[in-house]
């Protein structure tokens, strides 16, 4: 269940580009005296803010694709939490 007032994820995700637009275009504007320094480090912020939107959207449903957590997997370490919140500080073990 969702509160009444959140915001859809579209929207983020429209919000989130238009953002990455605004700072990638204003990393732009600061010109230098090297033309190609200038183009290096702009597109080095392209590909950062890219690869954060990969990574948010994978990561967005963590059990599905390539990158999901297999259900047997986060099952043992919920397993291996509760052991470790019964049992008292002397008796944990990694």
């Amino acid at each position: 269940m969702t509160a009444p007032y959140a915001i859809p994820a579209a929207a983020l995700f429209l919000i989130g580009i238009a953002l990455a637009i605004l700072v990638v275009g204003f990393c732009y504007l600061f010109g230098m005296a090297n033309a190609r320094t200038h183009l290096m480090m702009t597109s080095a912020v392209a590909v950062i803010v890219a690869s954060m939107f990969v990574l948010i959207f994978e990561l967005q449903l963590p059990f599905r694709g390539d990158l999901g957590i297999a259900p047997t997997s986060w099952s043992g370490f919920l397993a291996h939490v509760r052991l470790m919140d019964m049992a008292g500080p002397n008796d944990m073990r990694m």
